[in-house]
This record gives structure tokens, C-alpha cells and sequence, in this order.
């Protein structure tokens, strides 16, 4: 029986629905840049295209999405933390070779007011997090210890940023963007672990297909994370493995975990759609 739907629920609803749509905008826009100006190298490249507004409004449209999806599991945190990973994708430029500082002082100087924009607001939620814990008497050992590791990395990468700022500007990005993916591809295997267990005998063949399609995208997002891992390697020990192919391996593997990124939120829109508790769930009955 279809569950009568509240306004709580299709809040949620379309907060999933935004993350793919934002994917979906950034994947016009990039088909765009490529149809008028040709290829680009990868999808991070955009932020040297003119899809560069468009690249950074949809990461951050997404970094909002996951954090407004409130909740408090394993799987929240995890999100709260790609969130702010993503906050920092979008703000610094991915360098156009792996360890290559960008040489344009605009580039460093939006960097510099983004990048300390983010540390003060990120220090502030920290503070209001806590507080509101503390108010609302909603603190415990896992919420003090989530807040706890989100206050580390806003005080690592400032540190990072204060006392290597070029070594930041070579590699946060990158960092930032492995941060991210393996942190959804986590959150992805916490769903294909958490998918209810019931009698049901319909019941249980979707649930089958639900564990299945998010192991599926939980190793997917490994596999082209690998891929771009052992290019940027080679790449670093002198062998150019885009060149020598021919093959745009870092574009491929960027769009590949955006689609399966974008395939996780649309899986869990049509998984909890009716359900009556619509936050993300991390274990069976929670």
C-alpha cells in the first residue's frame, strides 16, 4: 500500500532528485563546451572552460544537497565530510598536469578568497553543530566524534593551506576529488549492507536488485578511481598513458563516477520514495 505522501518526505525526494539533476546539468554544459570549442582533457577541466560557472554552481548545489540530508549515521557523516570535500573540487582548479601549481595569479587569487571564505564558514558550522548538540541535548559519543573529525579537517586544511600553499594548489583539488568518491563509494556499500531483509517474496527480489545495483556502483567508483590513480602515477614517473592511447583515460574516469555517483541518488530516490522515514538509513531497521 502506497504510504500518503508528507511534506517531509517529498523534501527529501527532491533533494536526491537536485544531486542527479545537478550531475545532469554539468554533463549538458560539458557537452556543450566539447560540441563548440572540442575536446577537454577531463571533466575538471571545465573550470578552464567556459562551463566553468556551470561546474562550480552544480558541485556546490550538490555539496548543499548531501549536507540539508540530515540524519545522524554512519552514512550522514560520511556524506557531511564529501561535502565538504566537494566544497573544495569546486573552488580549486584542477592543475592541467598532476602536481602542477596553475600560474595564473587570478586563479590563485580566487583560491585564496574561496579557499579562506570556506574555512571560516566551515569553522562557524563546527561551532553551531556542537552548539545546537549541547541545546537540544542531541549529543552523544558518535555525534561529538563526527563533529569532532569534521573540526580536524577544516583545521587540516587550513593548516594545509596556511604552510604549503603551493603544495595545496597543486594537489588539493585531487585529493579532494579522491576524498570524495571514496567516501560515496563507502556510503554506497553501507546501502547494499543495509537493505532490509523481509519474507516477502516480491519484497525480497527488490531488495536482491537494491544490493546488487549498490554494490555495483560501490565498486564501479573504486574501479575508476584505480584508473585514474594509476594514470596520475605513471604520469608522475614520465609515462603519459592519455598520449601514448590515445584514449581520454581521465575524462572517462571522471564521468564514469559522476554517472555512478548520479545512479546511487537516483537508486535511492526510487527505494524511498514512500518510505515513512526518508533519511538515509545505515542499518537494517534504523
Amino acid at each position: 500500500m502506497q504510504i500518503v505522501s508528507t511534506s517531509t518526505q517529498r523534501t527529501y525526494r527532491y533533494l536526491r532528485l537536485s544531486i542527479v539533476g545537478a550531475v545532469v546539468l554539468l554533463f549538458v554544459a560539458l557537452a556543450i563546451t566539447i560540441a563548440r570549442f572540442g575536446p577537454i582533457p577531463s571533466v575538471s577541466a571545465a573550470h578552464y572552460t567556459p562551463a566553468r560557472d556551470i561546474f562550480v554552481g552544480s558541485i556546490f548545489a550538490v555539496a548543499l544537497a548531501l549536507i540539508a540530508l540530515s540524519g545522524r549515521s554512519l552514512s550522514q557523516a560520511l556524506l557531511d565530510y564529501a561535502a565538504i570535500a566537494a566544497t573544495l573540487i569546486a573552488v580549486v582548479p584542477a592543475p592541467l598536469e598532476p602536481g602542477q601549481v596553475p600560474s595564473s595569479p587570478a586563479n590563485v587569487a580566487d583560491v585564496q578568497v574561496s579557499v579562506l571564505s570556506l574555512l571560516i564558514v566551515g569553522a562557524l558550522g563546527v561551532i553551531v553543530a556542537f552548539t545546537l548538540a549541547l541545546v537540544q541535548r542531541t549529543l552523544t559519543l558518535a555525534l561529538g566524534l563526527a563533529i569532532a573529525v569534521a573540526a580536524a579537517i577544516v583545521v587540516a586544511v587550513g593548516a594545509w593551506w596556511l604552510f604549503a600553499p603551493e603544495s595545496f594548489l597543486a594537489w588539493a583539488h585531487i585529493v579532494a576529488a579522491f576524498t570524495f568518491f571514496v567516501l560515496i563509494a563507502a556510503v554506497s556499500a553501507l546501502a547494499a549492507w543495509s537493505v532490509d531483509r523481509t519474507s516477502d517474496d516480491a519484497d525480497a527480489a527488490a531488495r536482491t536488485m537494491y544490493r546488487v545495483l549498490y554494490s555495483v556502483i560501490a565498486i564501479g567508483i573504486l574501479v575508476a578511481l584505480a584508473l585514474l590513480l594509476a594514470v596520475f602515477v605513471l604520469d608522475t614517473q614520465g609515462v603519459d598513458l592519455v598520449e601514448s592511447t590515445g584514449v581520454p583515460l581521465i575524462f572517462i574516469g571522471e564521468a564514469a563516477a559522476l554517472i555512478l555517483f548520479a545512479a546511487f541518488w537516483l537508486i535511492q530516490t526510487i527505494e524511498l520514495w514512500d518510505d515513512s522515514d526518508p533519511r538515509l538509513r545505515t542499518l537494517p531497521g534504523e
